[in-house]
């Protein structure tokens, strides 16, 4: 947000809006909506309404909320979509009795508290998971994680050893440049460290002499591990290798660790330089002033981690596997949850303006017959823009749950309105065309654009016809 000075705004185009003006954000993106709080002026990617004393300001703004693709489906543009002042217009407006408004925002209130709470504690499960995995991975390296289990079975508690000692290889990646034609060996790289894993989704080739290839050939089990990045917290990141990357070369930002057979396992190896502990250590010696950061194979090989039996490592591993087996399903469910959030806020923003979220009352004054109690700032409108007339667009205050929609075989792409037009000898009112066509409003103003722009119907003075 910026300050408009007094020079500038005379200057300018620019309108001061009274406060609780509705603004509603037109283009990139379309369908942001607030109420302001204090006089305020706004750009080009605004529309403003200033809401009469017919119309609850919340109220228009729950609508303009609820009504995000109906006003998408109005605008127009090719780099980006943009809503104009004109199409702003045109735009329908149901109005209600105004205390029938205000129960509506007073319950939609409550029911958007609810899901804000929800999707705050949604945000807290991410670094929930992520704390616990590092408390797993914590409890593995000190050994706590297969305390009971050792005891059990008449082990000693694991003496700790540098990395060098467990592994029979450290070795650089190739230097070699590398291309996207798909010809020659596939060369990992950063990108394809991902998660503890080996990611093929984006591979780059090289050529290769057989005895270069023959050293940088990966095997089963071996542990690529990330020598240089700008980020401190990538570098010594490992991903083992499985089997389908068992023959591919790697680049030189990364180092390959092979484990030694019978002295350690590799998914133990992996998990332990995923530990907090080691972490520590590799980020504080990896940190650098010149903005690029990295461990070197002397580093690597002098980490201390514990060196259990094959046994307890073997079972560390499978406790391990089997709490982030749970924690990815704890995950999953979370990023459903996140999905489907956004889906029950548009539930109910629908379902109040179907009328169908608070009862009406019988004592309510009878709602306004025009589309048309909103003032709309018309000075952010060129006057090429402005709406020509206020009974264009009109509404049935208690219409019915609509039997039709436009995904039915004869509305979406069908002259649907043109046809209905016969009723009316080929010419009628938009009021009356939207009280035949049995579609929802916001149906029927998609399906009454998409008509007029494939030429089936034409507006002749306040009437629209079949063309």
């Amino acid at each position: 947000m910026r300050d408009l000075s007094e020079k500038g705004y005379k200057n300018s185009s620019a309108r001061i809006l009274p406060p609780r003006s509705v603004l509603f954000s037109s283009r990139a993106p379309i369908g942001y909506c607030v109420i302001a709080k204090n006089e305020i002026s706004t750009n080009q990617g605004f529309k403003s309404l200033i809401p009469n004393s017919e119309q609850s300001p919340e109220f228009l703004r729950y609508y303009l909320l609820s009504a995000k693709e109906y006003a998408e489906s109005l605008a127009s543009g090719t780099t980006f979509k943009e809503l104009s002042g004109a199409r702003m217009a045109t735009l329908a407006v149901p109005v209600p009795p105004l205390p029938e408004q205000r129960r509506i925002v007073a319950k939609l209130d409550s029911l958007t508290s609810r899901t804000a709470r929800a999707r705050q504690q949604l945000g807290r499960i991410s670094k929930l998971i992520e704390k616990y995995r590092e408390a797993i991975l914590a409890a593995a390296f000190s050994g706590e994680l297969t305390k009971e289990w050792r005891r059990s079975n008449g082990y000693q508690t694991p003496k700790m050893t540098t990395l060098g000692t467990q592994v029979s290889d450290i070795s650089y990646g190739t230097a070699k440049k590398c291309h996207t034609d798909g010809n020659g060996v596939p060369v990992l790289r950063i990108p394809n460290v991902s998660a503890g894993k080996i990611d093929l989704s984006d591979l780059k080739f090289a050529d290769f002499e057989q005895k270069e290839l023959a050293k940088l050939r990966l095997q089963e089990g071996d542990i690529l591990v990330v020598r240089s990045n700008g980020s401190a917290d990538l570098v010594g990141k490992p991903a083992l290798v499985e089997d389908s990357a068992v023959g591919l070369a790697y680049a030189g930002y990364l180092i390959r660790l092979r484990p030694k057979k019978g002295t350690a396992l590799p998914r133990f190896v992996r998990a332990m330089l995923q530990s907090p502990q080691v972490r520590k250590v590799i980020e504080t010696n990896a940190r650098s002033t010149s903005g690029v950061h990295n461990i070197n194979s002397k580093e690597l090989a002098a980490l201390e981690i514990p060196q259990p039996t094959i046994q307890e490592q073997g079972e560390t591993v499978r406790r391990i596997e089997t709490a982030f087996a749970w924690l990815d399903r704890v995950a999953a469910e979370h990023a459903n949850a996140s999905r489907l959030l956004p889906r029950l806020e548009q539930a109910i923003l629908t379902k109040a303006f179907r009328g169908e979220l608070v009862p009406q009352e019988p004592g309510d004054e009878p709602a306004a017959t025009i589309f048309d109690p909103i003032l709309v700032e018309r000075a952010t409108f060129p006057k090429s823009e402005r709406r020509k007339s206020r009974s264009e667009i009109t509404i049935q205050t208690n219409r019915p749950a609509m039997p039709k929609n436009r995904i039915d075989v004869d509305v979406k792409g069908k002259p649907y309105l043109a046809s209905k037009l016969k009723e009316f000898g080929g010419k009628t009112s938009v009021e009356q065309l939207y009280r035949a066509a049995d579609l929802s409003l916001v149906d029927f103003y998609k399906q009454i654009s998409d008509e007029f722009d494939r030429g089936w119907l034409r507006k002749t003075g306040e009437l629209v016809e079949a063309a």
